[in-house]
């Protein structure tokens, strides 16, 4: 019902630009979510990476950070960004 992920922002340079929280909110099941984040003093074109580092929270109907971690699968559709667990 809920996920908020870890998350590491690279910079073109591999350096990290932000260490962040996304808090996905509400996730219904069955049906795709899209979500906006903006990310103070960051550009989208200075983002070469994201590294979804943990999940931070998890809830539902017997879910924890630990299970949503083991079946979590991140993918990205930006070609100009690569997104990685």
């Amino acid at each position: 019902t809920a996920l908020a992920l870890e998350t590491v922002l690279f910079d073109q340079a591999g350096r990290v630009a932000a260490l962040t929280l996304f808090d996905f909110a509400d996730l219904p099941q069955g049906s795709r979510r899209v979500r906006q984040f903006d990310v103070a003093g960051i550009a989208c074109t200075d983002v070469a990476q994201v590294l979804i580092n943990g999940v931070a929270a998890c809830t539902g109907d017997s879910t924890t950070p630990a299970t949503c971690a083991q079946v979590l699968r991140v993918t990205g559709s930006v070609d100009d960004v690569e997104v990685l667990q």
